[in-house]
């Protein structure tokens, strides 16, 4: 096991309270009082190590200046980096929908990364709610 891998999975173990995540900010308080910032937690979780095998699916809509500034081809290469599953469309009414699919570390950053967006992009408003069906995506896809 390398040394990074090995941090992410004592950082893991030491996890106990969410100061902030995707739902809220960027960082976790662990047992000991440390603080693993969202970087962190993104540089874990786009190693490769799987911190948390619990699959979690989000539906979610960005309301805003969210077409045509690159969104959606942002949001693809991120999913990608975070081996997230699921898609990403824009919708008529001028917002992005979104499903993501994946272990909960990795879905908390793509889903901070939603929230905000490519730097063209102004979010006004982000939904983002659990889905609890069984249906799994194979890869994250533009439509």
């Amino acid at each position: 096991m390398n040394r990074h891998r090995a941090q992410c999975l004592l950082q893991r173990n030491r996890l106990a309270e969410p100061v902030h995540n995707a739902r809220g900010a960027s960082t976790i308080r662990g047992l000991n009082g440390s603080v693993t910032s969202a970087r962190q937690q993104e540089e874990c979780a786009m190693s490769g190590v799987d911190l948390d095998t619990r699959v979690e699916t989000y539906t979610v809509k960005i309301r805003g200046a969210v077409q045509g500034v690159g969104f959606r081809h942002a949001a693809v290469r991120r999913a990608h980096a975070l081996r997230v599953r699921g898609w990403i469309a824009n919708h008529d009414d001028g917002s992005v929908n979104a499903v993501v699919q994946g272990p909960a570390n990795q879905i908390d950053l793509m889903l901070e990364f939603l929230r905000h967006g490519p730097p063209r992009a102004k979010v006004s408003e982000f939904i983002a709610n659990e889905d609890y069906s069984e249906r799994r995506y194979n890869r994250f896809e533009q439509h």
